[in-house]
Protein backbone atom coordinates (compact mmCIF):
# COMPACT_ATOMS: atom_id res chain seq x y z
CA UNK A 1 0.00 0.00 0.00
CA UNK A 2 1.44 3.30 -0.69
CA UNK A 3 1.52 6.11 1.74
CA UNK A 4 1.27 9.25 -1.21
CA UNK A 5 -1.19 10.32 -3.36
CA UNK A 6 0.99 10.83 -6.46
CA UNK A 7 3.03 7.61 -7.02
CA UNK A 8 3.59 7.53 -10.82
CA UNK A 9 6.80 8.83 -11.18
CA UNK A 10 6.38 10.18 -14.69
CA UNK A 11 3.88 12.36 -13.93
CA UNK A 12 4.49 15.00 -11.36
CA UNK A 13 1.71 16.45 -9.66
CA UNK A 14 -0.06 19.39 -11.14
CA UNK A 15 -1.91 22.14 -8.56
CA UNK A 16 -5.48 20.96 -9.90
CA UNK A 17 -4.34 17.33 -8.56
CA UNK A 18 -2.92 18.73 -5.36
CA UNK A 19 -6.35 20.71 -4.38
CA UNK A 20 -8.00 17.19 -5.13
CA UNK A 21 -5.86 15.10 -3.46
CA UNK A 22 -5.52 17.60 -0.18
CA UNK A 23 -8.93 18.98 -0.31
CA UNK A 24 -10.12 20.22 3.25
CA UNK A 25 -6.26 20.39 4.25
CA UNK A 26 -5.76 22.83 1.28
CA UNK A 27 -5.39 25.72 3.76
CA UNK A 28 -3.16 24.54 5.51
CA UNK A 29 -1.13 22.65 2.93
CA UNK A 30 -0.87 26.52 2.00
CA UNK A 31 -0.09 27.86 5.12
CA UNK A 32 2.77 25.22 5.60
CA UNK A 33 4.36 25.73 1.76
CA UNK A 34 4.59 29.36 2.59
CA UNK A 35 6.42 28.51 5.87
CA UNK A 36 8.56 26.77 3.51
CA UNK A 37 8.91 29.42 0.80
CA UNK A 38 9.58 32.00 3.42
CA UNK A 39 11.99 30.42 5.91
CA UNK A 40 14.13 28.85 2.75
CA UNK A 41 13.49 32.11 0.60
CA UNK A 42 12.81 29.96 -2.48
CA UNK A 43 9.90 27.67 -3.98
CA UNK A 44 9.89 24.35 -3.28
CA UNK A 45 10.91 21.55 -5.54
CA UNK A 46 8.59 18.27 -6.36
CA UNK A 47 11.10 15.34 -5.76
CA UNK A 48 10.10 11.75 -6.02
CA UNK A 49 10.58 9.61 -3.25
CA UNK A 50 10.13 5.60 -4.62
CA UNK A 51 7.22 4.22 -5.59
CA UNK A 52 5.87 3.64 -1.75
CA UNK A 53 5.83 7.36 -0.90
CA UNK A 54 5.31 9.19 -4.54
CA UNK A 55 6.21 12.38 -4.89
CA UNK A 56 6.57 15.47 -2.16
CA UNK A 57 7.20 18.86 -2.06
CA UNK A 58 10.63 19.24 -0.69
CA UNK A 59 11.89 22.84 0.55
CA UNK A 60 15.89 22.98 1.25
CA UNK A 61 18.38 24.97 3.27
CA UNK A 62 21.96 25.45 3.67
CA UNK A 63 22.20 22.19 1.40
CA UNK A 64 20.16 20.41 3.52
CA UNK A 65 16.48 18.64 3.23
CA UNK A 66 14.52 21.27 5.57
CA UNK A 67 10.80 20.04 5.10
CA UNK A 68 9.34 17.72 2.59
CA UNK A 69 5.26 17.51 2.43
CA UNK A 70 3.18 14.78 1.28
CA UNK A 71 -0.22 15.00 -0.22
CA UNK A 72 -2.02 12.07 1.05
Amino acid sequence: MSIGAFTDKSRMPLAANLKASVRSKLLIWEDLARFGEETCRRDGEWKFYRKNYGWALRYRKAGEAFMSLYPL
